[in-house]
């Protein structure tokens, strides 16, 4: 338990820098940013208690505002969806995650593509939604959700199988 743990402060730490320093300056067309920090959310360890992702979730969103200026919109962001992961993980995975016997790592493609698709768009639903906080934009908030959503899901994708031991 231990060394996941050393894991998931390594991850932490890594796409907290990793998200300020460079990724924040990879925007497409100015506005159009991937935010891979959502990585640390997604891979948390399963057998984690819902207080303890809760806290991991809002720390790291955090560290993301403080550094992006944007006044909690993150850390709102990153707890609605770490709330959402365990609905999410049973709907998706059943059986297999109601047993703790899930390595989302090892997953199906389908299944995962599936997991990461959803938590991404309800972190980015909620983040452009608490960024301009207007519904009069909302075809803006459609528009950022969908192109920063996509931008992240493939850079999570090609990092999941880059760090991954067995590939598909």
């Amino acid at each position: 338990m231990n060394s996941q743990w050393n894991v998931v402060i390594i991850r932490f730490i890594m796409f907290v820098l990793l998200q300020v320093l460079l990724f924040s300056k990879l925007a497409i067309l100015g506005t159009i940013v991937p935010y891979l920090y959502i990585y640390v959310v997604l891979f948390l360890p399963i057998y984690v208690s819902m207080p303890i992702c809760l806290l991991t979730a809002f720390l790291l969103g955090v560290c993301i505002d403080v550094f992006h200026n944007t006044g909690g919109a993150h850390a709102v962001a990153c707890v609605t969806a770490v709330y959402c992961r365990p609905r999410l993980l049973a709907a998706i995975y059943g059986v297999s995650y109601e047993f703790n016997n899930l390595k989302l790592q090892n997953s199906k493609l389908k299944q995962l593509f599936s997991y990461i698709f959803v938590m991404t768009l309800i972190h980015h639903t909620v983040l452009y939604h608490l960024e301009v906080f207007d519904w009069t934009r909302w075809f803006w908030i459609l528009k950022q959700t969908l192109y920063s959503g996509l931008y992240t899901i493939f850079l999570i994708y090609l990092t999941v199988f880059l760090f991954r031991k067995k590939y598909l």
